[in-house]
C-alpha cells in the first residue's frame, strides 16, 4: 500500500459522507473487512474499503427500492 492509496478513518468517513464512529461500527459489524494498522495503531483504509463503505451505506439506509432488494444488498455487504 502506498501513502496515496491509504485513508485515515476521518478521510474514509468524509468520502462516504458519514461520521468516523459509523466507519468503526461498520467494521465491528462486519460490513467492512478489518483495516490494517499503521505503526501508530491507526486504521489504514484502502480504496476498496471506501467503495464498500459507500455500498454499505446505500444498502443500510434503504437507498435501493424494495425490501427484497435491500435484504439482498445487505447480504452482499456482509459477504464482500
Amino acid at each position: 500500500m502506498t501513502p496515496d492509496e491509504v485513508f485515515r478513518t476521518a478521510d474514509l468517513a468524509r468520502a462516504a459522507g458519514t461520521h468516523v464512529n459509523t466507519v468503526r461500527f461498520y467494521e465491528e459489524m462486519g460490513f467492512l473487512p478489518p483495516a490494517e494498522r499503521g505503526p501508530n495503531g491507526y486504521r489504514l483504509w484502502t480504496r476498496e474499503h471506501r467503495d464498500q463503505m459507500v455500498f454499505a451505506r446505500k444498502a443500510l439506509h434503504g437507498l435501493w427500492p424494495g425490501r427484497r432488494i435491500r435484504a439482498s444488498a445487505l447480504d452482499l455487504v456482509r459477504k464482500a
